[in-house]
């Protein structure tokens, strides 16, 4: 058997880069090339064909006696449900009568059916003429969009086609806003918020992620959708115990830190906070505030260890569990403002001191621990609560900020160009100053961008990005970099194009936000990743695809 060296000769003279670039070679020479060409070929033909039925629906519809029943005649030939045969007309009277470049880009197999179905929804609400020069400006490049793309990039141009109109659009629709309760299959439902205004939604959307991560690191083992779904069942209950799952009311097993290490016992009180039964075995600091010395059940209850706090805190339901008797050292008030929204007050431990609740608190309760401390439950981190309980422009702030992208003009109320919501999309210049008046007692961070490179930024050689690196990449590209995706770049990982450990710099022009997914993608996967220029970046994928991402529209 022969003996290898402790280093192969020929890895000396073959660069890592040369190596891969040789085996994924290799690896598409094996495949047969021919079969990407033939499944899009194949996805051609069938937009074509979409385009064709289309056009014969139209002249079936135009053909019956009686348009009323045009649907009914449509259904029995396709086999369709009536409510189906009905959307799908509808679809081609839109498509083929009212936006005939969009029906010429299906015959053309330029566009395939779903993206038609978004360009005729997305311009429905427009006059006849503006709603063709949508289509017109839109129809360049969305054979280069997915769907998810398209949707955000055409509602900007239907808002910037005339943005009074789609400013009044935008109260009508939210005169309509409502809540709908939909039966599903084994005993499950869909609770849906229909019509809400956008900042707000997306504000309570943060919300519910930022408690579901605090959750997660605190060591619940429910997974995140679980624990978002959780709390947003609990907070409209009235019930702020982060104990309370579906369909258990605890886990079993969930790893939980104990850091208290007192014996005393300490009552608590949950006034303002919702019934909850819980008792016993848990500690002060499973409450999302972190607050040590609480009261010492799962949920603020009566338990033993109350002790070493270092905040009278919450407890896991945020409730105002007090420092016990076993001699909590707490300097202060735990903070409210992690528990569930959570003003409950910060209870104290004997250190006493004044807890300053911030959430936006169900109520604010005395803590009955020996400091006999207070808290309140003021303020609001949810977008428009607060003192202005009508949801009024004077709301406090997001917790965690925002991101916005407009022109300063914008911002100025010199012009009603739409504005970028990351996590969202475009919004109406309003709703864009509404958010930004919101912010305005935050810290703000602000961006120069050219709308084609971006900001011409030099780093440091290290390998972790600077703070102001990291905030120039995701402002710069917004989303995962990856072709399609649309993974918000405040979520997403910052990736070293070329690795820091193969020479790459740390440097903007070799950064980018990669969602884990296509992260592991590139390095798992067999993708390779080139940055052209900072923000342009092509893919190779294991197949020999070329993909080109371009910055972001800003």
């Amino acid at each position: 058997m022969p003996v290898l060296p402790a280093r192969s000769a020929w890895l000396d003279k073959i660069s890592w880069f040369q190596f891969l670039s040789v085996g994924l070679d290799s690896l598409i020479h094996m495949f047969d090339t021919g079969v990407m060409e033939r499944m899009i070929s194949r996805a051609r033909r069938i937009a074509q064909e979409n385009a064709g039925l289309l056009a014969d629906m139209v002249e079936v519809a135009e053909a019956t006696p009686k348009a009323e029943f045009a649907g009914f005649e449509i259904s029995c030939a396709l086999t369709l449900t009536r409510r189906a045969a009905d959307v799908q007309l509808e679809l081609a009277q839109t498509v083929v009568r009212r936006l005939p470049a969009l029906h010429a880009a299906m015959a053309a197999g330029d566009v395939d059916l779903a993206k038609a179905r978004v360009i005729a929804d997305g311009v429905c609400t427009l006059d006849l003429a503006t709603a063709r020069a949508v289509v017109e400006t839109i129809l360049p490049v969305a054979p280069g969009l997915t769907t998810g793309e398209l949707g955000p990039r055409l509602a900007k141009l239907v808002i910037q086609a005339d943005p009074d109109a789609a400013a009044k659009r935008h109260r009508v629709r939210v005169r309509g806003r409502r809540v709908e309760l939909q039966k599903g299959e084994d005993s499950c439902a869909t609770l849906l918020g229909i019509n809400l205004p956008a900042e707000g939604a997306l504000a309570a959307s943060n919300r519910l992620t930022a408690l579901a991560r605090a959750m997660k690191q605190a060591g619940d083992p429910r997974s995140m959708d679980q624990l978002r779904a959780d709390t947003f069942l609990n907070l409209l209950q009235g019930n702020t115990c982060s104990h309370h799952s579906y369909p258990t009311a605890h886990v079993p097993g969930s790893k939980r830190r104990r850091s208290d290490s007192g014996v005393g016992k300490g009552p608590s009180d949950n006034s303002g906070l919702g019934n909850c039964t819980c008792s016993g075995g848990g500690s002060g600091n499973d409450g999302f505030g972190g607050g040590a010395g609480g009261g010492t059940g799962p949920c603020g209850g009566t338990g033993s260890g109350g002790g070493t706090g270092s905040g009278g805190g919450t407890g896991s339901c945020g409730g105002t569990g007090s420092g016990g008797s076993g001699g909590g050292t707490g300097s202060g008030g735990g903070s409210g403002n992690d528990g569930f929204g959570g003003g409950a007050g910060g209870g104290t431990g004997s250190g006493g001191g004044t807890g300053s609740g911030g959430g936006d608190g169900a109520g604010s309760g005395p803590s009955s621990g020996d400091g006999g401390g207070t808290g309140s439950g003021v303020g609001g981190d949810m977008g428009r609560g607060g003192d202005h309980c009508c949801g009024c422009a004077g709301g406090s702030r997001q917790r965690g900020g925002v991101e916005l992208t407009g022109d300063l003009e914008m911002l100025a109320r010199l012009n009603d160009q739409p504005g970028h919501l990351n996590g969202f999309g475009p919004v109406i210049a309003d709703i864009a100053r509404q958010v930004a008046a919101q912010q305005r007692r935050s810290p703000w961070t602000f961006t120069i961008r050219d709308s084609a490179t971006g900001e011409i930024f030099t780093g440091a050689t290290r390998r972790r990005p600077t703070a102001a690196m990291a905030r120039h990449v995701r402002a710069r590209d917004r989303t995962c970099r990856a072709p399609g995706c649309r993974r918000p770049a405040i979520y997403a990982d910052l990736d070293h194009t070329i690795a820091y450990e193969h020479g790459g710099l740390t440097v903007v022009g070799n950064l980018g936000p990669l969602c884990r997914y296509h992260h592991r993608a590139k390095h798992e996967g067999w993708w390779h990743l080139v940055q052209v220029r900072p923000g342009v970046f092509v893919w190779r994928s294991p197949l020999g695809r070329r993909y080109v991402v371009h910055p972001s529209a800003p």
